[in-house]
C-alpha cells in the first residue's frame, strides 16, 4: 500500500494561483486523504508576487508539509522538473508515489485519489488526460485546443506508447521505482527537452521501462488562472516538431 505521497510543482509566475491550489491541497489532506506527503515548489525565479502567495500558504497552511526552494535563474520547466525529481530521488522508497502537476489551479487535487486507485491495482504511471470519454475542457481557445489535438496525433504516430493519448498533460502520478530507475539510467540526460514538450519526453523515455499506464478523465479549468498562459505557441510548436523528427 501506498505509504507517502511526493508532489513536485513546478511554479512560475502563477501569483494567487498557486496559493489557491495550496488551499485545495489542505482541503485534500485534511478532509480525503490521510496518507504521508511533501509536497515540492519549484519556483523558477517568478517575477512578479509568486514568491509572497507561496510563503503565505507556508504560513498559513500549516498542516501542509512544504518543501519550497527558489532558482536564482530561470531554468525553465525541465530545469524545474529535474531539481523536483534531484530532491527527491535519495528518499524514494517502495511504496512511495510521485505526483507532478501545474501550478496555476487549473488541476484538481482531488483527482489523485483515482489515481492512486490506479496505482494500488498495478499502475505505475497514471495520467490524468484530455482525451477521455468524459473529459472536459473549459476556458480554452479552439486554437489553443486544436493545437492541443494535433500533437497529440503527431506523437500518437511516431511513438505509440501504450496507454497514452495525452503525451503532454503534466497531472501524472509515478510509481517512486519508475522516477529512479530513469534518474538512475539517463542520469543528467533524463530530462533535456526546453519548455513544454518535457512531458512528453519524460513518458518517452520512461517507455523503455515498460510500465503499465492508464488514463483517467479530467476536468481541466482555464478559468481558474490568476495569470495569463506561460506557454509561448510557436515556440512549443517548433520545439514539438523537433522533438519528434530529430
Amino acid at each position: 500500500m501506498i505509504n507517502k505521497i511526493y508532489i513536485i510543482l513546478p511554479v512560475y509566475n502563477e501569483g494567487e494561483s498557486v496559493y489557491n491550489l495550496l488551499v485545495k491541497y489542505k482541503n485534500f489532506f485534511t478532509n480525503s486523504c490521510s496518507i504521508l506527503h511533501e509536497i515540492i515548489i519549484i519556483n523558477d525565479s517568478s517575477k512578479d508576487d509568486t514568491e509572497n502567495w507561496i510563503l503565505k500558504a507556508k504560513d498559513e497552511l500549516n498542516s501542509l508539509n512544504i518543501n519550497y526552494k527558489k532558482h536564482e535563474e530561470n531554468k525553465g520547466l525541465q530545469g524545474a522538473l529535474s531539481t523536483g525529481f534531484s530532491m527527491i530521488k535519495d528518499n524514494l522508497r517502495e511504496n512511495n508515489v510521485v505526483v507532478t502537476m501545474d501550478s496555476d489551479d487549473t488541476h484538481n487535487p482531488y483527482l489523485i485519489r483515482e489515481m492512486l486507485n490506479k496505482i494500488n491495482e498495478g499502475s505505475d504511471i497514471v495520467i490524468a488526460s484530455r482525451y477521455c470519454e468524459q473529459s472536459r475542457i473549459h476556458g480554452l481557445s479552439n486554437f489553443r485546443a486544436f493545437l492541443s489535438l494535433g500533437a497529440r496525433y503527431l506523437y500518437t504516430i511516431k511513438w505509440n506508447i501504450k496507454g497514452v493519448k495525452d503525451y503532454t498533460c503534466g497531472f501524472r502520478a509515478y510509481k517512486s521505482w519508475l522516477i529512479k530507475e530513469s534518474v538512475n539510467y539517463h542520469g543528467e540526460n533524463f530530462i533535456q527537452e526546453k519548455g513544454f514538450t518535457v512531458t512528453a519526453e519524460i513518458l518517452k523515455k520512461m517507455s523503455m521501462f515498460n510500465p503499465i499506464i492508464v488514463e483517467i478523465p479530467m476536468i481541466l479549468t482555464y478559468s481558474n488562472k490568476s495569470n495569463l498562459s506561460n506557454m509561448n505557441i510557436l515556440k512549443t510548436i517548433k520545439l514539438t516538431l523537433k522533438m519528434l523528427f530529430k
